[in-house]
């Protein structure tokens, strides 16, 4: 075999392990942008049943307010036997939870409703009448002169 059979075989060799490499690395990037896409949907859907469940705490709260007479603070029972106190709006919307003993108690409040802290990176901001939850993206505001919450992408 002469030498330049030799080097037309390595080069081809060559060529064909970079096109493999290619095709490796296509599908590599394929599988991540993939990824990526899946894991927004997942944080997404997990905003949105925070958020639900957050209303429902809320409303919880809310009732118990009316229904000992409206008064500024309300204590509730928690299904485990504890007892959590939440200062209350004059609409009769939870506030902060009790002991107040911060000047932004956003991020206790999401801990004291939903029960559990966030195992999510969520940023937490005050706002003139209400909480600022943020994840990536996503925001979910907390109105405490209503009661509303809303989600917004």
């Amino acid at each position: 075999m002469s030498q330049q059979e030799e080097a037309n075989r390595d080069a081809l060799g060559l060529l064909r392990f970079c096109l493999y490499l290619l095709v490796l690395l296509l599908i590599v990037a394929a599988l991540v942008s993939r990824f990526d896409g899946v894991s927004e949907g997942v944080r997404g859907a997990s905003l949105q049943e925070l958020a639900r469940q957050m209303n429902e705490r809320v409303q919880w709260v809310h009732g118990e307010w009316m229904m000992t007479n409206r008064p500024a603070r309300v204590f509730v029972t928690r299904p485990d036997g504890r007892r959590q106190g939440f200062a209350m709006s004059l609409q009769g919307w939870p506030r902060q939870p009790l002991p107040a003993d911060e000047p932004s108690p956003c991020g206790r409040l999401w801990q004291a409703l939903l029960d559990e802290p966030s195992t999510q990176p969520l940023r937490v901001e005050a706002l003139d009448h209400g909480c600022l939850f943020r994840l990536d993206e996503q925001r979910l505001i907390y109105d405490w002169q209503t009661g509303g919450i809303n989600l917004e992408p």
